[in-house]
């Protein structure tokens, strides 16, 4: 707006602070604490919700403990989401999750394409069930210049490159030259995907 000359944008109170809002971090898992970190760190509160996370050590990390996701939904300003996608997290956020929501409400998907249902989220964000939406992942990737995600409005998207930095993709390279050498030494890897692989009994 300002490139086209408007300054009196400044004036449409588009804003708001995020000091004193809630977050509601939907999956604890090591991006979503850093992310709940990030969000108590500029002043927010926080909130959690992780079927897999006891409660005592939710509340230890300063954030206020959720059994059922879609309370946390009703209750948060923002909501950020970081689950895996499986059969249990696919369409977790459809419509009637969107419509449980603050009307002033944003939310957030920087896991994977297919949690959030895209159909329903750009009915949501034209109809304003919802204030805005900020989406790195899509349910199919790449994602087309003619998606129908791309025409809602107050919606901010990027191409799945949350962890697109130069030194992310070089940490990312190097650790797996680094585990690649700890399976030859018959090393056990502390970044491996499923820990469980070390019960086998070659590793007794």
């Amino acid at each position: 707006e300002l490139k086209r000359g408007n300054w009196e944008i400044r004036g449409a109170q588009k804003a708001f602070e995020l000091s004193g809002k809630k977050a509601g971090i939907v999956g604890l898992g090591a991006i979503g604490r850093e992310t709940l970190k990030l969000c108590a760190a500029i002043g927010m509160k926080t909130a959690g919700y992780d079927p897999f996370v006891p409660e005592e050590e939710i509340h230890s990390m300063g954030a206020e403990y959720y059994s059922d996701y879609k309370a946390l939904l009703a209750d948060c300003d923002v909501i950020s989401i970081h689950v895996p996608l499986n059969n249990e997290t696919r369409n977790m956020i459809g419509l009637s999750e969107l419509k449980i929501m603050k009307p002033s409400a944003l939310l957030i998907n920087c896991s994977r394409g297919g949690i959030v249902n895209e159909e329903d989220l750009a009915e949501a964000l034209r109809e304003r069930v919802i204030a805005g939406a900020g989406l790195d992942v899509f349910e199919k990737e790449p994602l087309l210049k003619d998606a129908p995600i791309l025409q809602a409005p107050n919606l901010i998207v990027s191409p799945h490159s949350a962890a697109q930095t130069r030194e992310a993709v070089i940490r990312m390279a190097q650790m797996c030259v680094e585990g690649c050498l700890a399976v030859l030494n018959g090393e056990k890897w502390p970044y491996v995907a499923d820990p469980k692989v070390y019960e086998h009994e070659k590793w007794k």
